[in-house]
């Protein structure tokens, strides 16, 4: 660069450790801005050359960073003094120089000067995690809780017909909330539509000390009556009505738990609420029409025509079952044989047989149970039996 030590010895005289640290100051301006930091005559001799870069020292060095701004300042500054013109301004010894450059260049001073410089970067991505910290904390205190997230996962599995899954999204609710009225309802509904009528009633039992809940009590009732319990049925059915869910359904199904109870009287009061509240409801016209049909051994108030009726009306309501049909030709057979027993009017005997004939005609084509037919078709009509089938009263839920 300058000729080595030789050539520094015939430019400025002795040399000492100091002047190495001028040569390192001078090939590390000239690595950062790519040129010597006091220029130089190429062709000329020795004592040109030094009076040339004398005159270049005594107008000053030009600032390494106006040359190349992207040089740390600290390490500029340190280079800088390395090239004093005054051999007392530059360090002592390379100790001190490497000490200097280490402060100069460690991480963090690095990580502090790189945020200088990309300053509007730094300052844009601040803004947008700023921005997302605040909308996931928004998002967190909006968020439903736990339990109330599993309660509406186990209320859709519910509706898709999943009431396995169904339960156990329900299970995860109650353990983060147990008194969560509204999960143990769904699960005792789950339970329910699963047939487990047992575990039903145990949460709607929950539910119940919870506080009033009609629908829960309507739900008891049916469980309840499904295991033959028809007193706890009772009980439950009254509890819901009283909570303001009297709807046909609900009537219905006391009606009848109070049938199965033998109390009749109660039976045909609900039967009647229900077909108040809702004329179209099947279940409760077939089960009044039961209700004549085991009052027909007994003295008829009005009649066997308005159990006729009733089963009628129910066929007409749809869908029609052979329940339905063997119920109306069992009711028409019954009045035939009370009509011939009682009475000597042989042409409505006869028009009740033909329904009677009528009717479980539509039996037999569910049940393909032709040899019926063959029996009512007998001379000896007013005193045969009808084929034995067993009639079941009907819930609704």
């Amino acid at each position: 660069m300058l000729g080595g030590h030789e050539g520094l010895a015939r430019l400025f005289g002795a040399l000492d450790a100091r002047t190495d640290l001028f040569s390192l100051g001078a090939l590390l301006y000239e690595l950062l801005c790519g040129a010597l930091p006091f220029g130089g005559l190429d062709g000329v001799d020795v004592q040109t050359q030094r009076e040339y870069i004398q005159e270049q020292q005594r107008r000053g060095l030009r600032p390494l960073r106006r040359v190349n701004p992207y040089v740390d300042a600290r390490a500029a500054a340190i280079i800088e003094q390395l090239l004093a013109l005054d051999v007392a301004e530059r360090p002592a010894s390379a100790d001190e120089v490497a000490r200097a450059l280490r402060g100069a260049l460690s991480a963090s001073h690095r990580a502090r000067r790189w945020v200088r410089v990309h300053r509007r970067a730094v300052l844009s991505a601040a803004a947008t995690l700023v921005t997302a910290a605040a909308a996931m904390i928004y998002t967190l205190a909006t968020r439903e809780p736990y339990s109330i997230r599993q309660l509406n996962l186990g209320r859709a599995a519910y509706q898709s017909g999943q009431h396995a899954q169904a339960v156990c999204y329900l299970d995860r609710a109650l353990e983060a909330d147990p008194d969560l009225a509204e999960a143990l309802y769904m699960r005792g509904r789950a339970h329910q539509k699963a047939g487990e009528f047992g575990l039903a009633i145990a949460d709607y039992a929950e539910v119940r000390k919870l506080g009033s809940d009609g629908r829960a009590m309507a739900c008891f009732a049916y469980c309840a009556s499904q295991l033959r319990d028809h007193e706890r049925a009772v009980d439950a059915g009254n509890v819901a009505v009283e909570s303001g869910l009297a709807t046909a359904e609900v009537y219905n199904n006391l009606g009848y738990s109070y049938l199965q109870w033998r109390r009749v009287r109660e039976a045909r009061e609900c039967f009647d609420k229900a077909l108040e509240l809702k004329p179209t409801l099947q279940a409760a016209r077939f089960n009044r029409a039961m209700l004549g049909l085991e009052r027909s051994g007994q003295e008829w108030s009005e009649g066997p025509e308005s159990a006729i009726a009733d089963i009628e009306q129910a066929i007409v309501n749809g869908p029609a079952t052979s329940d339905l049909y063997w119920l109306a030709a069992t009711l028409y057979a019954t009045a035939a044989r009370r009509n011939s027993d009682m009475s000597h009017r042989p042409c409505d005997t006869h028009a009740r047989r033909s329904n009677a004939v009528r009717t479980l005609s539509g039996f037999c084509a569910n049940q393909r149970l032709r040899h019926s037919l063959q029996m009512l078709v007998s001379p000896r009509w007013p005193t045969c039996r009808l084929p034995t089938h067993r009639l079941r009263s009907w819930r609704v839920w």
